[in-house]
């Protein structure tokens, strides 16, 4: 079992992304995201191990000293052979933050690709592209972006595969 910590953002940054999404599938790239069940978000940490209701308390003592912020979502970017689209924020302490703090208080086994040094805080796009339409894939993406602000506005717990949402907290 996978259980992901992620932002989500605000209903005007949601439709800019989903936006994105909807071009992927309508031009035949990857209809993966469109297809899920899933908000636009930024994934802090995950663990490979259900969460207990001691540590969800304990995120929901986390959640109470986070405030709402702004990030710029201003680059595209890739992951080497995984086929993946992403955004890619320009400064991510804030999130550096909020991660450090989860991943010191809420001990367990987490999934490597999320630890330091090796996070990315990045906001998927497309997943699962084919090597054939992957050039196609960035290419369209790279031609219509705008570097744009999102407000991150909820810190949630997400079950994966199925997804269920466990806790979500407005900020």
């Amino acid at each position: 079992m996978l259980v992901s910590f992620e932002v989500w953002f605000d209903e005007i940054s949601n439709k800019k992304i989903r936006n994105y999404w909807s071009l992927l599938s309508k031009h035949g790239v990857s209809d993966f995201m469109e297809k899920m069940v899933v908000f636009p978000h930024i994934t802090l940490s995950v663990y490979r191990e259900q969460i207990s209701i001691k540590k969800i308390e304990t995120f929901r003592k986390i959640a109470a000293r986070v405030s709402s912020e702004n990030i710029n979502l201003n680059s595209i970017g890739t992951f080497g052979k995984s086929n993946v689209i992403f955004l890619r924020p320009s400064d991510s302490s804030y999130l550096r933050t909020i991660k450090m703090e989860i991943e010191g208080k809420i001990i367990g086994k987490r999934l490597d690709l999320y630890n330091e040094p090796d996070w990315v805080p990045h906001c998927t796009l497309a997943m699962n592209v084919p090597e054939t339409k992957f050039s196609a894939g960035f290419q369209l993406i790279r031609k219509r972006f705008k570097p744009f602000e999102v407000r991150i506005r909820e810190l949630v717990v997400v079950e994966c595969d199925p997804l269920k949402v466990i806790e979500r907290i407005k900020l």
